[in-house]
């Protein structure tokens, strides 16, 4: 029971975790479209590539929600 208990924390702590990170792509790449708009010394390809790596970040936890339904579906549907 107890090492349930911590793999139910460790996954939940690993998603948070996850999804922490792929916020910060997204305000790291919002700031620096903000800054490039208003015209601050930022490059255009500065820019680029942190919209590119938040787009993938997003994408990614996109496909890894997608698996874990898939994998919860799975296993609600398994007959005992």
């Amino acid at each position: 029971m107890v090492l349930n208990k911590y793999l139910l924390q460790s996954f939940s702590s690993s998603i948070t975790q996850g999804l922490t990170s792929v916020n910060d792509k997204m305000e790291a790449a919002n700031a620096a479209q903000e800054a490039f708009a208003t015209g601050k010394d930022v490059s255009v390809h500065d820019v680029m590539i942190a919209a590119e790596k938040a787009s993938l970040s997003f994408q990614m936890a996109m496909q890894l929600r997608n698996k874990m339904i898939n994998a919860y579906n799975e296993i609600k549907d398994i007959r005992v």
